[in-house]
């Protein structure tokens, strides 16, 4: 309120006292002050609360996105894993294949050095020796049979030592026996199956 001080002043019809009156100022009252506080506060309240669910909603939009990354990131993983295993199988399977070849291998040129130990031996045997039986056991042979004379025998051990295919050849026995048609010695001999040569 603004006071005015009319002292001085002179009006008509009227004593000259002080005389006083109030103007209102036109300025806001307390009241409205305090509803307009309170608009502010209660605005000011709002858009906060609209900003942290613009921003949650951002933020749970974010986090869906993330899920969905790291759910493809996890098959991707499981796929590569899977894709692993299989490796893995693979070269299992591919180690036991290399094993088995080199098996085949070894008893193939096993068998391979057998043959050409039996063809060796049908070439030399002397024309007055003949066999009986032939014996293979863990690379040791054992032949059994009759040759007319000694030196026919001797012929032939030495025939067997000529080539690496019959290794430590040793005469076990060899006894004289008679017969209507005339006497020949059985013989037994043993051997080690060698590397063909």
């Amino acid at each position: 309120m603004i006071r005015v001080n009319l002292l001085n002043s002179k009006v008509h019809g009227a004593s000259q006292e002080d005389f006083e009156f109030e103007v209102p100022s036109g300025g806001v009252s307390s009241e409205r002050l305090a509803v307009l506080n309170f608009v502010l506060f209660v605005g000011f309240v709002l858009a906060l609360v609209i900003y942290e669910n613009s921003e949650k909603t951002k933020l749970q939009e974010k986090s869906v996105l993330l899920q969905q990354e790291l759910a493809q990131v996890d098959t991707q993983v499981q796929q590569k894993k899977m894709e692993v295993e299989k490796s893995k199988n693979a070269l299992k399977e591919l180690e036991e294949l290399k094993v088995r070849a080199e098996k085949l291998k070894k008893l193939s040129q096993s068998r391979l050095n057998e043959i050409k130990a039996l063809d060796y031996l049908q070439t030399v045997i002397p024309e007055r020796i003949w066999l009986d039986s032939i014996r293979y056991r863990n690379k040791k042979v054992f032949i059994k049979g009759f040759a007319v004379t000694d030196s026919d025998l001797t012929d032939f051990l030495k025939a067997l030592e000529a080539k690496p295919y019959y290794q430590d050849v040793i005469l076990l026995k060899a006894t004289e026996s008679k017969s209507d048609s005339g006497s020949v010695k059985s013989f037994e001999i043993s051997s080690v199956l060698g590397v063909n040569g």
